[in-house]
This record gives structure tokens, sequence and C-alpha cells, in this order.
């Protein structure tokens, strides 16, 4: 049964002879398998850039989140938000 274009279908005599030798056609299929990890060092450098990055922004998270603190609280008003700052007896006020 012949179809539009497609009568012979047993592979032409050009076709059924590869110029590539089968040692080289898969000597090349192994090499494009395991690629050389140095072609991908700019993208292990900036990986490794971010997950530094994470780790020191979650740590830094912990660490105060976690830490008591251990001021005052009256040492973090500002001089108009103290109850008892009064600006006339401040001698540095001119």
């Amino acid at each position: 049964m012949a179809m539009a274009g497609l009568e012979n279908t047993a592979p032409q005599g050009s076709w059924a002879s590869s110029n590539v030798a089968p040692d080289a056609a898969s000597a090349s299929l192994s090499a494009a398998a395991a690629p050389n990890p140095l072609i991908y060092l700019d993208i292990w450098i900036f990986g490794g850039l971010v997950l530094v990055v994470l780790l020191v922004v979650t740590a830094r998270f912990l660490w105060r989140s976690l830490k008591p603190d251990d001021r005052d609280p009256m040492d973090r008003l500002q001089p108009w938000e103290d109850p008892d700052y009064n600006p006339d007896d401040d001698p540095g006020q001119g």
C-alpha cells in the first residue's frame, strides 16, 4: 500500500551506511552524559554564595530572637518620649 511519497520503506543505500564509526558515536554520547564540573563553576559559586548568605541571615535572626535583651528599656527612649525628661533641667540644651 503506497502512501503519499512513502512508496519505498526500505532505507536508501546512503542512509544505511553511516559516516561515523559506532565507537566514536558511543564515545561522544558518554562525553555528553558526563560534562566537566568546571564548566558549571560559576553556578556552583553563585549557589554557594546564596547558601552562605541565607545561612548568615538565618543565624543572625535566630541569635537576635533567642538572645535576651539586656539593655534597660528606658535606654531606648528618645528624649521627647521619656516621661521623666525635662528640657529645662538639661544643661546641654541651649
